[in-house]
């Protein structure tokens, strides 16, 4: 049909229903929604008659909160590639019509497809924008385009537009997960091998398990000082390997260090490693001690007192 002319006045007639003003009315203040040709975004809603009367006069409420999506560097999106098993970057819904939200909201996600992070999507009056993250919550059957539909409830009385659609595209390769070498001195611990699966948006829906064992050990002395055993999920998202020699340690001749990294868990095979072995050098040991060249002092007034 053709399209509403917001300067004209539209007379809106319903058969069979009880009026409100009969006692057995179940929808004693009736308000009217429109919606668009898709059955699914709202255009308008009608304020809601607060008295139980025999006439009622509607008036058109078009000032709706208008909702739109964006990443996290404020920039406008209209689609999102996800992988199995892992959550993408971080993406807000905005208020596009005003500073921040006007009233209260909560969003939903409607079709079950997909899951969020946090699991709860809701900001109050005042607030800039929902910041989550998304993933499908079952294992994707195809490798075409999804829809992510979403529901917004209104906290106070002004309703909101539904966001709009996002499409989603299906990345079917795994996430690269970067391996270092590392040096190490003899008596000593190396710099750790850290992974942080936030900064680099790659949390895993369910969980990932990373398990690190020593393949050479010059006289038994390679170990792991920490992280041999790590596990991540939504709560826990970054860890790191710190590995050790005692001071017996020796290696032939381009002899190296030798440790192998497995993947494991609900989501390991969303992951892979740039390398599962990583190498270590050996350098010798720090045989002297640290010594303080100078000292400054300082009195409370910050000036310089003596050296």
């Amino acid at each position: 049909g053709a399209a509403l002319d917001s300067s004209s006045t539209y007379e809106i007639e319903f058969e069979n229903i009880d009026t409100p003003e009969v006692a057995s009315c179940s929808i004693p203040n009736p308000s009217i929604l429109i919606v668009a040709a898709n059955q699914y975004d709202l255009l308008y809603a009608s304020a809601s008659n607060l008295l139980n009367s025999a006439y009622l006069s509607f008036e058109l409420n078009n000032n709706l909160g208008v909702l739109g999506w964006q990443n996290s560097s404020d920039i406008e999106i209209s689609e999102l590639t996800l992988r199995n098993g892992i959550y993408s970057a971080k993406v807000k819904i905005v208020p596009l019509n005003s500073a921040a939200f006007p009233e209260d909201i909560t969003i939903t996600e409607s079709t079950g497809t997909f899951t969020t992070l946090p699991s709860t999507l809701s900001a109050s009056r005042g607030d800039p924008y929902i910041e989550f993250r998304i993933a499908f919550a079952e294992a994707p059957t195809s490798t075409a385009a999804y829809t992510l539909k979403t529901v917004a409830t209104s906290g106070g009385s002004l309703p909101y537009l539904n966001p709009p659609r996002l499409i989603i595209n299906v990345d079917t390769s795994v996430f690269e997960l970067t391996t270092e070498d590392f040096s190490i001195p003899v008596g000593g611990f190396s710099l750790p091998l850290i992974f942080d699966l936030g900064a680099i948006n790659a949390i895993p829906v369910t969980n990932l398990t990373i398990a690190t064992t020593t393949i050479t050990s010059p006289g038994n002395s390679f170990t792991i000082e920490f992280g041999a055993s790590l596990l991540f999920n939504e709560n826990t998202t970054s860890g790191y390997i710190v590995f050790a020699v005692g001071e017996s340690a020796e290696l032939e001749e381009d002899e190296f260090l030798e440790a192998e990294l497995t993947l494991g868990g609900a989501n390991a095979d969303s992951y892979a490693f740039s390398s599962s072995t990583v190498f270590g050098t050996l350098l010798e040991a720090v045989v002297y001690s640290p010594r303080l060249k100078s000292l400054e002092m300082l009195d409370s007034s910050s000036k310089k007192t003596s050296r």
